[in-house]
């Protein structure tokens, strides 16, 4: 899966033309048939830039069409739906996935959607953003590139141990089994003392990055945090 990002902060149309144009040569390029918008509220879409933005390109019975739930055409071969982050089912099929303004808690929702053929996100904030960009480091960035993010990598040799415990657990269902989260007490003990200097956060950022689920990923780091006092 294919992830891009688009620097944005505030109210910003040429920002949402970016992403929106941006999507749309990526599908066609990459023969990509949908594009999921996904949003925290549905309500309050019509009302976005990323909708003044989205009205040049489909009018405003597009936007009133995705705004009722109905899926519009871009072009005779790329569709567009509308989906709010709480509805949106992390077991479907999707093209492209744009994350609209998507608060830093909801990127999980957006990291979940494993099954998508390209994710972008269009932050709010810059804050925001820089936060995705340091799960993802290498995603494609649209348009400028001036947020320099350098997320500091784990130690080897607590990455190895890392790996070592997603080699051996069930990483369908993360650490909920009890012989799993045994093992997990174990492996964050044997990090404890290469740690310092990191948070929680980083471990949970690592363990998405490496195939677990956000939500499994989040469980480590609780975890963590109390093992490792991070």
């Amino acid at each position: 899966m294919q992830r891009y990002l688009v620097e944005n902060h505030g109210a910003n149309e040429a920002t949402a033309t970016t992403a929106i144009l941006g999507a749309i040569n990526i599908c066609k390029m990459s023969g990509v048939s949908s594009i999921t918008l996904l949003v925290e509220d549905k309500c309050h879409f019509a009302a976005t830039v990323f909708a003044d933005a989205l009205r040049k390109v489909v009018q405003e019975s597009g936007v009133k069409k995705l705004c009722q739930g109905e899926t519009i055409f871009l072009s005779p071969n790329i569709s567009m739906n509308l989906v709010s982050y709480k509805s949106v089912s992390p077991w479907n099929s999707y093209g492209m996935v744009i994350g609209v303004y998507l608060a830093t808690e909801s990127h999980d929702v957006l990291d979940s959607l494993t099954s998508s053929q390209a994710v972008m996100l269009l932050p709010w904030l810059e804050d925001e953003g820089k936060d995705w960009l340091m799960t993802w480091p290498n995603v494609n960035i649209l348009g400028k590139n001036t947020w320099n993010v350098h997320p500091m990598p784990l130690p080897q040799n607590v990455e190895s141990v890392l790996h070592q415990l997603t080699n051996g657990i069930n990483i369908t269902t993360g650490i909920s089994h009890p012989s799993d989260l045994a093992t997990a007490k174990v492996a964050l003990g044997r990090i404890k003392p290469y740690i310092a200097g990191f948070a929680s956060n980083d471990i949970r950022k690592w363990a998405k990055r490496n195939g677990w689920r956000p939500e499994d990923a989040k469980d480590l780091a609780q975890l963590a945090a109390k093992i490792l006092n991070i």
